[in-house]
This record gives C-alpha cells, sequence and structure tokens, in this order.
C-alpha cells in the first residue's frame, strides 16, 4: 500500500501520535495529500504570502537563474499572486520560446508550468521558514493499485476523499507517524513524511474517525 513507502528506511520516529488541526491543502491520490497545520501554518503562510506580494514584483532579477532545484518566487497562474516553489525542472533553451520551468509550491504541494516572466528571486528572510505544506498518506487505508490496474472503485473512493477534504477547512487530525521529510515530495515515489488519520472525536474513540471510516469503505469496494 502508499503508506508503505519508506518502510525500510529506518527513519520512522517513534513517540506517541499527536491530536492536532490541519488543512488540506493539495490532494495528490492514493491516500496521499499534502496539508498544513491550522494553528501554526495558516499565520505563517498569511504572513509570507503578504511578504511575498509586496517584495517579489520589484525584486531586481538581474543574474537571476532560476536553476533546478532552486527556491524562488513564482507567480501562480490560479490567482496572479506570488507564491515560494521550488524549481523541479527546466525545459527549453534559454531565451527560446521553449523556454519553461516546472515548479512545485512548497507551502501547498501543487504544481504547474511557467514562463520565466513568472518568476523572481527569493528574498533571503522568506526563504528560512521550512515549507509549510507536509506530504502525508492516510493511516490504515488502501487506495488499491496504481495505473492500469486501477479499478472504478478505488477512482470513486479517491473522489470521495477529494470532496470531502476539498476547500482547505481545518479538521481534527491525529499524525500516529512520522518521517523524515522526503527531499522531493513532488516525486510520485516520496515517502510521506507523516501518516494521519483525518476527521472524527478522537477524545471518545481513539481508535476510530468519521473520514477514514468513509475512506475505508469507498477503497473495500474494490474487493467486493
Amino acid at each position: 500500500g502508499a503508506h508503505g513507502e519508506g518502510a525500510h528506511s529506518g527513519d520512522a520516529r517513534a513517540g506517541p501520535a499527536e491530536l492536532c488541526e490541519l488543512g488540506v491543502t493539495e490532494v495528490v491520490g492514493a491516500g496521499r495529500f499534502f496539508c498544513q497545520r491550522a494553528n501554526t501554518g495558516g499565520d505563517r503562510a498569511a504572513w509570507l504570502h503578504s511578504q511575498l506580494q509586496t517584495l517579489s514584483p520589484n525584486v531586481s532579477r538581474v543574474g537571476f537563474e532560476p536553476r533546478k532545484g532552486a527556491l524562488v518566487a513564482g507567480r501562480f497562474t490560479g490567482d496572479d499572486e506570488w507564491y515560494r516553489c521550488v524549481v523541479v525542472a527546466v525545459m527549453g533553451a534559454r531565451g527560446t520560446s521553449d523556454e519553461a520551468y516546472v515548479v512545485h509550491y512548497s507551502d501547498f504541494g501543487n504544481g504547474e508550468t511557467l514562463p520565466r516572466d513568472r518568476l523572481a528571486p527569493l528574498a533571503p528572510e522568506l526563504a528560512s521558514t521550512p515549507p509549510l505544506a507536509h506530504l502525508c498518506v492516510l493511516s490504515h487505508v488502501a487506495f488499491g493499485a496504481s495505473g492500469r490496474a486501477r479499478t472504478e472503485h478505488a477512482s470513486a473512493a479517491e473522489a470521495l476523499f477529494a470532496s470531502l477534504v476539498s476547500g482547505g477547512t481545518a479538521m481534527n487530525a491525529r499524525i500516529d507517524e512520522r518521517r523524515r521529510a522526503p527531499d522531493s515530495p513532488w516525486d510520485p515515489d516520496a515517502a510521506p513524511e507523516w501518516h494521519v488519520t483525518l476527521g472524527g472525536d478522537f477524545g471518545d474513540e481513539p481508535g476510530g474517525a468519521d473520514m477514514e471510516g468513509a475512506d475505508r469503505e469507498g477503497a473495500d469496494m474494490e474487493g467486493a
């Protein structure tokens, strides 16, 4: 299952499960998603966003070369606002019509391909904050095979999960297991940092969660 990736890397951190509030920012698929901590992440995200809108449009681009792996500011095509992002790949030759940059928005988990004029250097004071988006996977839930072997039921289960968490609303969560944050969280094979149970009243039923139950019901249809 997806939550078994990285199980042999020896980087799992022991310790009690942590109850918190998380907001899902991007659904990847197969029970994997990116989230922010609702209490601290939201405030930090708002501060970063404000600073990025002020600094990025006017920053000097002299000598700016957005290379693969660089942390830069990117102007998201969804709202024309600036966000922190990592250059994942560089396409085309410099100065040609094919020049483009594949980026991963490190505080939200989504990505897109941008032209050079939508990138800018990132101010050092904005680069020091660790990424706010954490790559997670649902605990105890399997969505079945990927690729050609996928079934309609597995796809339906993923669609159900995406609809339940869409909107980024903060929800009760339990971080069941922590691992080292992946170096390339945008990689489809990246091992999730957190194994998470979403939803439910953890005070009354430590092992149960509304969200987990809904996903399990949909995912188990595959084997019916």
